[in-house]
């Protein structure tokens, strides 16, 4: 039954992720890992000891500063030394830490879900999800078309 609770927990965690952040239901598996991130980072190893898991399996603090909200928007710092004095970046999505995948750093994903960065160098819009607001638009969008096609009724 612990494991079970555990498996609960975490699937429900990742669905408020992609609920949040509007991203399609394909990106589950980045939502699961998101959250057993925030679990472990957070979460005492054993009640009372105040010692998290990842303290635990890496032997030192975790640092929380790292996480940003699921989805998010992020820009990828492509060229930092460009002939002029803008940077070059490329805005995406963030989908979490890439530290599981061997790499320092995070995971972005461009708004047209075509290609992924794992970079150390992004900045972050925390109060903006560039998926829902797309969602929210092409809502908005077929609702009014809608309205159109009845009204020519």
């Amino acid at each position: 039954p612990r494991a079970e609770n555990a498996i609960g927990q975490i699937t429900a965690r990742a669905r408020v992720c992609l609920a949040q952040s509007g991203l399609h239901v394909r990106f589950w598996s980045f939502a699961v890992v998101f959250s057993v991130d925030v679990l472990n980072m957070c979460l005492p190893y054993k009640s009372g000891t105040g010692m998290t898991c990842f303290e635990k399996q890496l032997g030192k603090k975790p640092d929380v500063s790292v996480l940003q909200p699921f989805g998010c928007r992020a820009y990828v710092i492509l060229d930092k030394k460009s002939t002029n004095f803008a940077m070059v970046t490329v805005p995406g999505i963030y989908l979490g830490l890439a530290w599981r995948y061997g790499k320092k750093g995070v995971c972005v994903i461009t708004d047209d879900y075509k290609r992924m960065y794992i970079s150390t160098d992004v900045t972050f819009r925390p109060a903006s999800f560039p998926a829902k607001i797309k969602k929210l638009q092409l809502s908005s969008q077929q609702s009014s078309n809608i309205t159109n096609d009845e009204r020519s009724m």
